[in-house]
């Protein structure tokens, strides 16, 4: 699968189904909007987890930030032993129902 649905496309789609999003029958809702509300959502999401916020969109998935803990492995090149330190990173939970398509 090599295929990519851009931003623009997105943008197209949602304008072509006002039966997923009656809004954009209701409202003069043009693509250029679309496509800023669609540039606009990963930067909402990052402000939520950069302040450690989980984020919950139905359908799609959970975006949270987890801690993980410092732990000890060896370089694999040297055999030295040596210390990974705790960092933070980011969980992505997909729904069950993204889950259920692609399964």
């Amino acid at each position: 699968m090599t295929k990519k649905v851009s931003r623009e496309k997105l943008a197209r789609l949602i304008k072509e189904r006002p039966d997923l999003f009656p809004v954009t029958a209701k409202k003069k809702i043009t693509l250029e909007n679309l496509v800023e509300i669609l540039d606009g959502l990963p930067v909402l999401i990052r402000e939520f987890l950069a302040q450690d916020v989980p984020v919950h969109w139905k359908g799609l998935a959970v975006f949270q930030v987890i801690e993980r803990k410092e732990r000890k492995t060896t370089n694999p090149r040297t055999r030295e032993l040596m210390t990974i330190p705790s960092k933070k990173s980011v969980k992505i939970k997909p729904s069950t129902s993204l889950r259920n398509c692609v399964s």
